[in-house]
């Protein structure tokens, strides 16, 4: 009879099997902890990213809405302005009037530093020219504005100077640029963490 060699004595003894076995257990299980570790990191990054995405998405889609109002007011008052202009009736100056104070109401309430992006060189041309707008309406109420039923002529001026120092005709399209531009960084950003559709 040959003498056992160790390996054979191990695997001849039911305790070194078993403990052989233990161990090749529990580095495979620490193993397969490690992956999922790893993975589960990796999905959670990826998971705070959709989340920070959707929010950013949210916010994104309020500030749109809130330029998108802004815009429709520009156009109301560039309407009832030409309107005043052509001698529209007391009807289209009050609204005139109206648009104005309503605007520059709006516009006092938005906070500069939320729109001053790369795509809203729009609010400061917006701000100049309400500003402008504001003052010739004020300053025609205060001087009793004609017969109340038109502007005076100063005020007309006054129009006529804001509209030529801030060309109003680019804000509602900047404006909608804004909302576009904002919209396709957006959707680029979100098809590289999701790159399928």
């Amino acid at each position: 009879m040959h003498e056992m060699t160790k390996l054979e004595w191990m695997l001849n003894n039911p305790e070194w099997v078993n403990a052989l076995a233990s161990g090749l257990f529990a580095i495979i299980t620490i193993g397969i902890i490690l992956a999922q570790v790893i993975f589960s990191t990796r999905a959670q990054g990826r998971q705070n990213k959709l989340l920070q995405y959707q929010l950013e998405y949210a916010r994104m889609q309020s500030l749109n809405v809130v330029r998108e109002d802004i815009r429709a007011r520009v156009m109301k008052l560039r309407t009832y302005l030409s309107l005043v202009k052509q001698g529209g009736s007391t009807v289209s100056w009050d609204d005139l009037r109206d648009s104005v104070y309503d605007l520059y109401d709006q516009v006092l309430r938005l906070d500069s530093s939320v729109y001053s992006g790369h795509f809203d060189g729009w609010y400061g041309l917006l701000i100049r020219y309400i500003e402008d707008m504001f003052k010739a309406v004020a300053s025609d109420s205060e001087a009793g504005g004609g017969t109340g039923k038109c502007p005076t002529d100063a005020t007309l001026k006054a129009f006529d100077a804001a509209e030529s120092s801030w060309t109003p005709l680019q804000i509602a399209p900047e404006i909608g640029t804004a909302i576009r531009m904002t919209g396709n960084v957006f959707h680029a950003k979100w098809s590289k963490l999701l790159p399928f559709d």
